[in-house]
C-alpha cells in the first residue's frame, strides 16, 4: 500500500475523516518539503497530516458526511461517527445582550479577540478551567459543518469539554446515538469528542461579538415573524 493510501485509511479509521486525494497529496508533499532533514516515518507523517487537518477549513477540503435525512425529518437519530468543524458556540441560556455588554465593556474590538497559537494547549487549558466552573443553567448552541452542509446543535445535557472559549474552526467528533429534532442535534457528553484545532480566518469573522450580534438579530427576526403571523 502506498503512503497516500495508508494515511487516507488511517484518517478514516481514526475519526472517519475523509478528504480529497488532491489535498492529501499536496499536504504530504508539503510536509516532506518542510521536514527534508528529518525524513518523517509513516507514523510521524500521519500525525503531521492530522495536525494540518486540524488547522484547515473543512469548507475548503472536507467531503459531505452528514446524512440527507436530518435536514428534512421532524425527529430522527444519528448512529455513526461524524468529524465536524465548529463555526460558532454561544451560551443561549444567558441573556445575549448581557454577554455582548461584557465583551464591549472590556474594550475588546472583534479583531482583538484571539486564542492561543497552540490548539492543543488552548483546548487543554480552557477545558480545565471551564469544566470545573460550568454553570448548571447554561445551554450551549453550536453551529457545525461537515464542509458542505451546516447543522445546529444544542447542549441537551451538560458537556464539560465544551465551552464558549473554543475558537472557530475547532474540530469535534459527533458519535453515538444522537437525537435530532427539526434539524437540531441534541447533544450529551458521550456524543461529543473535542479534537482541537482552529482556523485563523474563521476566528476573525466568527468572534464572540459578531456571533452574539448575529444571534440577537435572528431572535429579533423570529419575534417579528411571530407577531405578524
Amino acid at each position: 500500500m502506498d503512503v497516500l493510501a495508508s494515511v487516507r485509511d488511517w484518517l478514516r479509521q481514526s475519526y472517519n475523516i475523509d478528504v480529497a486525494d488532491d489535498w492529501l497529496s499536496t499536504c504530504i508533499e508539503f510536509i516532506r518539503q518542510e521536514t527534508q532533514s528529518s525524513s518523517p516515518s509513516l507514523e510521524e507523517l500521519k500525525s503531521l497530516v492530522f495536525e494540518q487537518w486540524l488547522g484547515s477549513d473543512l469548507t475548503e477540503i472536507g467531503k459531505p458526511s452528514l446524512p440527507d435525512y436530518i435536514f428534512t425529518c421532524e425527529k430522527c437519530h444519528l448512529d455513526h461517527v461524524y468529524p465536524l468543524q465548529m463555526t460558532s458556540i454561544l451560551d443561549v441560556a444567558t441573556p445575549l445582550f448581557g454577554q455582548l455588554q461584557k465583551f464591549q465593556s472590556n474594550g475588546l474590538a472583534p479583531e482583538m479577540i484571539t486564542f492561543s497559537d497552540n490548539p492543543f494547549e488552548s483546548h487543554t487549558q480552557h477545558s480545565h478551567v471551564n469544566s470545573s466552573t460550568t454553570k448548571p443553567s447554561r445551554m450551549l448552541k453550536l453551529e457545525l459543518t461537515d464542509g458542505a452542509r451546516t447543522v445546529h446543535a444544542i447542549e441537551y445535557r451538560s458537556i464539560p469539554s465544551l465551552h464558549t472559549d473554543l475558537p472557530a474552526g475547532t474540530k469535534v467528533v459527533i458519535k453515538g446515538h444522537v437525537l435530532c429534532r427539526r434539524q437540531v442535534l441534541l447533544l450529551q457528553e458521550d456524543n461529543v469528542c473535542v479534537v482541537g484545532g482552529e482556523v485563523d480566518d474563521l476566528i476573525v469573522v466568527n468572534n464572540p461579538i459578531i456571533n452574539l450580534q448575529a444571534e440577537m438579530e435572528r431572535n429579533r427576526q423570529v419575534l417579528m415573524t411571530d407577531r405578524n403571523s
